[in-house]
């Protein structure tokens, strides 16, 4: 086990006007294989727990899914891809927290 990973949260949900799956097997696996590049797990929520009614609330229960075992986590949506030769996230931040500012 590696002491950073990047979780990914894709799942299919049908309260969604959209069919997400046909792109984010795309996704899936060109963040295992920049993972596995920098040795970096990868870990994949394709499910909902029972007590989650929606999808997209399954980000506010990620330590149910993985517990407390990693020094670093990354948070990836289903909508993004690694560029193949980006620099390894983990290691161009040391403070505790950390996030990225969408304003599209």
């Amino acid at each position: 086990m590696n002491s950073n990973c990047i979780v990914m949260i894709a799942i299919e949900d049908s309260f969604s006007k959209h069919i997400h799956k046909d792109y984010f097997e795309i996704t899936i696996q060109a963040w295992k294989n920049y993972c596995s590049k920098n040795n970096i797990d990868f870990i994949l929520i394709d499910k909902k727990l029972d007590i989650v009614p929606h999808s997209k609330w399954v980000k506010h229960f990620l330590f149910d899914y993985i517990d407390d075992k990693y020094e670093k986590i990354g948070m990836v949506d289903f909508d993004t891809m690694p560029k193949w030769d980006m620099q390894n996230p983990f290691e161009l931040y040391t403070d505790e927290f950390c996030g990225v500012l969408d304003n599209n």
